[in-house]
This record gives structure tokens, sequence and C-alpha cells, in this order.
């Protein structure tokens, strides 16, 4: 089987059902379906092995781990990809940019947002490392598991985390999609809207006073308000909805599908109402307001650094806006 990772790294697992049997042969070659790197390499990856490729964003992982499958599938070898960002279409859409059909590769999808509101049902204080990447890494290995149990599995491509405790797409402290979760859904969005008016409307929210929690009750409570804030703004929203931490007390909303500004309106009216943290440091209740910036009818040519930093600007509009308000 073979397991590949985008972006960060590549991991390639190979197993066979008899590892004693194979320990005490000469390993065969894998190839990797790239004629020069197979000559490199001597015909390909050694078998029973587990390889590491890591490389930065945009240097063509994905190509590679495709490539790593379809020579699978031309050895008539069942193949696997377990994804944690990409999309089937997305994948398609990158094989078929190099003439590559899929046929013969089964996808497997997992999305950690998906995860994170799931846990977020039945908690109210989380962290990453103790709950959503140990669900993530146990539902990878439930699936690679379950790929073994099949006759004819001999390899796996799956798309992973620099280390699955400590993924690249979550932020540790909140547990939330990070900000390299976020150019990558936008980006994926943007990529696959086709022609469609809208995919989505970005919000940037801003937790306000937020030095104030650090100065009277410490870091440990500011760190802990971070958590509360992100679990109360995964529920305010839709389940379809993507929520990620953009660092510090800021955070970015992404309302998915063709939305209108009555829609977006309502959904800032809810933000507007702020939140009540119960913190461990005080037996007071912490009254905590936001401020959100909002980018709605995203042209399809916009990056996602354009749109964040349109969305970044309004917010810090509507944050002086209220402090004019209050002055008066």
């Amino acid at each position: 089987m073979r397991f590949v990772r985008v972006p960060g790294r590549v991991e390639v697992p190979v197993s066979t059902p008899d590892k004693r049997a194979a320990a005490a042969e000469p390993y065969a070659r894998m190839p990797i379906g790239v004629p020069g790197l197979d000559e490199v390499l001597h015909g390909g990856l050694p078998e029973h092995g587990v390889y590491l490729i890591k490389v930065g964003t945009g240097t063509g992982k994905t190509t590679l781990g495709l490539q790593f499958l379809l020579e699978g599938v031309r050895r008539s070898e069942r193949v696997l990809f377990v994804s944690l960002s990409q999309s089937n279409r997305m994948l398609e859409r990158i094989a078929a940019s190099h003439g590559w059909s899929l046929d013969g590769v089964h996808v497997h999808a997992i999305t950690p947002h998906e995860i994170l509101r799931q846990q977020t049902a039945t908690q109210d204080v989380f962290v990453s490392d103790e709950v959503e990447l140990v669900d993530i890494a146990d539902r990878i290995r439930g699936v690679v598991e379950r790929s073994l149990q099949v006759r004819g599995h001999q390899q796996l491509l799956a798309s992973a985390s620099d280390d699955l405790r400590r993924a690249a797409y979550f932020d540790t402290l909140t547990g939330l999609p990070n900000r390299s979760a976020l150019y990558e859904r936008i980006s994926t969005l943007q990529c696959e809207r086709r022609g469609a008016p809208s995919a989505f409307a970005a919000l940037f929210v801003d937790l306000n006073d937020f030095k104030r929690i650090n100065d009277e009750f410490g870091h440990v409570a500011g760190d802990e308000a971070l958590r509360l804030v992100g679990a109360h703004l995964v529920a305010t929203v839709r389940g379809t909805d993507f929520v990620a931490r953009w660092g510090g007390d800021e955070f970015m909303i992404l309302l998915m599908g063709t939305v209108d500004a009555e829609f977006v309106a309502e959904t800032i009216g809810r933000l507007g109402q702020g939140m009540v943290l119960t913190l461990q440091a005080t037996e007071e209740p912490v009254m905590v307001s936001f401020s959100v910036g909002h980018v709605e009818g995203i042209a399809p040519d916009l990056s996602p650094d354009e749109i964040l930093a349109l969305a970044d600007k309004r917010m810090y509009e509507h944050k002086h806006a209220k402090r004019r308000g209050a002055d008066r």
C-alpha cells in the first residue's frame, strides 16, 4: 500500500500480509511511476518501508503521489488515497491537467472541521493534541486497517499531516483549523466554483478587549477564553461552514455556498450579541464582544490574500465605528 500527504510531507508505508517471509528475502522495488526518478532509485522504493518527502507548497507532492498510485493501478494493484484537505474534484482536476484518469484510485476524505464540530457538541474546553488530532489519527488508522484486510491491497497513498498528533492544519491552542487550513480551503473553493456567482462569504472576527482578560486574570485565563470563543463560533454557524483561528484573538468564518446579504447580516447579528465566558480564574462571568468584517459576492479571480485583507480591513472599520459610537 502507498501513502502521500499534501502539503508538507509524503509518507509511504508499505505492508504485506507475511512480514516474516518478507524479512527473509531481499526487498523488491516498487516503481514510483516517474521514469527518471525510478532509474535513480534503481527501480523504485524498497518494499516494507515508510518514506518521507518534505518540501514546500506547490512543489508537486500531489502530482508525485498520484504517479505513485497510478503506477500501482497499472500493475493491477488496489490503491487508496486518504485526504485531510483536498476533495475528490480537486484531485480529479489535478489528474486531468496531466491527462490522467483516477479510475482505480479510491479516495477517502476526512474533514478535520467535521471532527472538531463533533467534539464541541460534547466538550466545552478541548485541546487539539488530546481530542481532535487523536480522532483524526484513529480514523486514518481505521481506514488503513480496513484496507489491509481487503485481499489485493498492496499500496496506500494517504494525505496526512507533518505529524498526526501535531497536524499542520490545526491551531494547537483552540483545536480549530489554522491559517494554513484556511488558505487551503479558500484556494480550493475559488478553484472549484466553476462560474458560480459566489462560493462563500468571509467573516473576519476579532475578540474585543482581549488584553483586559490577560491583564486581569492572567494568560492561562486568556488561553481558556480563546478556546471557549472558538467553540462558541463553531456553535454559532452552520455545520457546513468553516471556522479557523487566524492568530492572536482573531478568527475567520467562511459561510459556505451562495449566501445573500440578509443571511450574512443575520450571522453577524448573532455574533454581535457577544458571549458570556465562565473562566476558572474568576467566579464572575466575563462578557466579551466581537468586531466583524465581512466580504460577500467574492469575485473568482481574488486570491486568498486579497479576500482576507479586505475582510480584515472591514473588521477594523467596524471596530472603529463601534468605538466612535461608544464615545458619543
